[in-house]
């Protein structure tokens, strides 16, 4: 991803790519930079030890601009109960991670079945940050079986982080198994999770709420593909005229394929039933 200002520091780099990436990754090409600045790539990418780093690929030399988990940002993590291996630990390595330049969003997934949430600040702040855990995760299932859950625990850990990419939220137990795919949709700030299990969860964003967590009764397979849009309302048994309906479209790597209900998990297209037993989880 091109941003500019190939020599500024750490924040004033990463504003610059923030504010132009979005015509990049549309298809088309940013504003031409001032005549001062030099043009660069931005790469992120996850490490065996948890963390996430972005750097600038601009000159001859890669050099890192962020990184995270912080200090205090792996503190909040290994002090949850069931935090898993928090962000030093080597068996809970990064297996996906996604990058929304536009709203400064980097979401990372782990072997452990963690999956954290973090967002550019240009300047340190004592950030609130919503801990997921305690999950009642779905019991193995036969092809057919549809189960899930949603109660979750949830914890606001009050975090003091530098300038650069900061904790928003961490999603402990409510995946079980390793995360395969991560995807998000700015327009509906979501994000999509998707298991070894085959089992998908949706993360609000901006509500800072676990919707749902459930593996669709079609599903008895690593989650291959995840993807967030809409079907028209008359998937939903809605009339024609209404508005679209927003929705989870996956597929899974040994057979399955749907669409279910973004904010309810309820089936739409497919052969795919889920059942939840509990409403959404909301940090406050």
């Amino acid at each position: 991803q091109r941003f500019r200002g190939g020599g500024a520091a750490l924040p004033e780099a990463l504003s610059l790519c923030l504010a132009s990436a979005r015509a990049v990754l549309g298809g088309g090409c940013p504003p031409d930079p001032p005549e001062v600045a030099a043009a660069g790539l931005l790469l992120v990418t996850g490490h065996r030890d948890g963390s996430v780093r972005c750097w600038d690929m601009f000159g001859e030399q890669p050099t890192v601009l962020a990184a995270a988990p912080s200090a205090a940002a792996t503190m909040a993590l290994t002090g949850i109960k069931g935090g898993g291996n928090g962000g030093g630990d080597s068996t809970d390595s990064v297996t996906c991670v996604l990058m929304d330049c536009e709203r400064g969003v980097v979401a990372t997934g782990h072997t452990s079945g963690q999956v954290r949430v973090y967002q550019f600040s240009a300047r340190a702040t004592n950030g609130s940050a919503a801990i997921f855990s305690a999950v009642r995760t779905p019991a193995p299932a036969s092809p057919g079986a549809g189960t899930g859950s949603a109660a979750v625990s949830v914890a606001a850990a009050v975090v003091r982080e530098p300038p650069g990419l900061q904790l928003r939220a961490a999603l402990i137990g409510v995946h079980s198994a390793t995360v395969c795919t991560l995807t998000y949709d700015a327009s509906l700030n979501a994000i999509v999770t998707g298991d070894a299990a085959g089992v998908l969860s949706v993360y609000d964003v901006g509500r800072q709420a676990v919707l749902w967590n459930a593996r669709p009764k079609d599903v008895a397979s690593p989650i291959a593909a995840a993807a967030l849009g809409c079907v028209p309302p008359t998937a939903a048994g809605a009339a024609p005229e209404g508005p679209p309906v927003a929705a989870v479209f996956y597929a899974a790597r040994g057979g399955g394929a749907g669409a279910v209900e973004l904010d309810t998990g309820a089936s739409l297209l497919g052969s795919s039933k889920t059942h939840l037993k509990a409403g959404p989880a909301v940090a406050r």
